[in-house]
């Protein structure tokens, strides 16, 4: 017998939503699961290896497989996986993609679920009262800094003179046409690519000395010394240009 489910995902980071993620399509047969993920544009995890865990309930014992890996490719929004099993599955409970730094794909419900756990609530009392909870303890906690994407090379026209003159930085503009998009963060503006030793040669030349993998970029920040191992050949992350506290737009008297 055939069942289908569909499940809208999300991008979640410790049970907290990051951003709408796609689609998820689970086809059961008494021989195979068919798992089938469609998903939206995520550029901060591009390059970035996921992993598909499955867990059900059979013959009363849950049971929880790792069944696949794959790298997030920018040109591939559709990830199939089948799994074939000996014995019937009484209910699929779980499936989610994991990304490295507590971040994966898994269904609204399930991020919400665990949204109100880590509030220390139960489940049936209200969202907001966690709110509440959050907006308490955030005045004195340190605020991560915030990246903004940059799809348009016209913003830096209208910043400092540092922003300016990167309006025609060989490296940052062969980067943009390449992805697209370049990052914004704190105190640095980031060019997306993979890490070579050739690449990080021409980087550094164009001013861009530093690199970070793309999941540890959410929280970087250039204020301090940066770490002195380099990072691993091939991975996909951003160099980084450390910015001059005023980057605002320039106004002629």
């Amino acid at each position: 017998m055939y069942r289908q489910e569909k499940r809208y995902v999300i991008l979640a980071k410790d049970g907290r939503k990051i951003c709408d993620a796609g689609l998820l399509k689970i086809g059961l047969t008494d021989e195979k699961i068919r798992v089938e993920y469609f998903l939206n544009d995520l550029p901060m995890h591009y390059g970035i290896q996921m992993e598909c865990v499955i867990k059900y309930r059979q013959q009363g014992e849950v049971v929880s497989t790792k069944c696949w890996k794959d790298t997030l490719k920018k040109t591939n929004s559709r990830y199939v996986f089948s799994l074939k099993i000996t014995k019937p599955i009484e209910e699929l409970m779980d499936c989610c993609l994991i990304f490295p730094g507590s971040v994966m794909v898994v269904s609204d419900e399930k991020a919400t679920i665990a949204e109100v756990a880590s509030a220390g609530l139960k489940p049936e009392e209200s969202r907001d009262k966690a709110d509440i909870k959050d907006n308490k303890s955030s005045n004195t906690e340190k605020e991560e800094p915030q990246i903004q994407y940059i799809r348009d090379l016209d913003y830096l026209k209208y910043g400092n003179k540092q922003m300016q003159e990167l309006y025609y930085n060989s490296f940052l503009l062969h980067g943009f046409y390449q992805h697209r998009y370049l990052i914004l963060g704190k105190d640095f503006i980031g060019v997306p690519d993979h890490f070579y030793e050739r690449e990080a040669v021409a980087a550094k030349m164009m001013g861009f000395p530093y690199f970070m993998e793309a999941e540890y970029v959410e929280t970087c920040s250039l204020e301090g010394d940066m770490r002195k191992e380099a990072p691993q050949m091939g991975c996909f992350g951003y160099y980084l240009m450390k910015l001059n506290p005023d980057r605002g737009a320039q106004h002629s008297e």
